[in-house]
């Protein structure tokens, strides 16, 4: 496990569930610590274990700390998970891309298919790929047209 973490990730609006119950005094300690940028992760630890201790809540900050290293890690698998996908995933839109026998409107329309069947982060990431492609480049692979404007040019093809 981190240590005697103590952190805000997943917090409710009055901090970690542990701060509920305690005096505004505790909580004040509590926020010193935490908010102390001149303490390595070691002494952040150390002190907010002490802290924990002299305010009984050790078992609870337990429990807290376990419960945010669960979300990290999955968080951390996700990301993972996501950034494995991303290499294929953009492929098959470059294959489509380069298929001279599509229609500009077929390119984006396919384009468009993949796109649709992504999760919000592999999306997010894909987009960002291809936007960073149009910048270098100073247009996109499809002959300089936005691939969202799908039925604006689908008239004109």
């Amino acid at each position: 496990s981190g240590g005697q973490q103590g952190g805000w990730s997943g917090r409710s609006n009055n901090g970690p569930s542990f701060l509920q119950n305690l005096t505004k005094e505790a909580v004040n300690e509590y926020n010193k610590i935490q908010f102390d940028q001149s303490l390595t992760k070691a002494q952040h630890n150390s002190a907010i274990g002490n802290w924990s201790a002299t305010y009984n809540v050790t078992e609870e900050m337990d429990e807290f700390n376990t419960e945010q290293q669960q979300l990290l890690q999955q968080k951390r698998a996700n990301t993972t998970a996501v950034v494995q996908q991303l290499n294929s995933t953009l492929n098959q839109i470059y294959a489509i891309e380069d298929n001279e026998s599509l229609t500009p409107w077929q390119v984006r329309k396919q384009i468009g298919q993949v796109k649709a069947n992504l999760t919000y982060p592999l999306n997010s990431l894909v987009g960002s790929a291809l936007g960073s492609e149009k910048t270098r480049q100073g247009k996109d692979k499809r002959g300089g047209w936005d691939s969202d404007s799908d039925e604006k040019d689908k008239g004109r093809h």
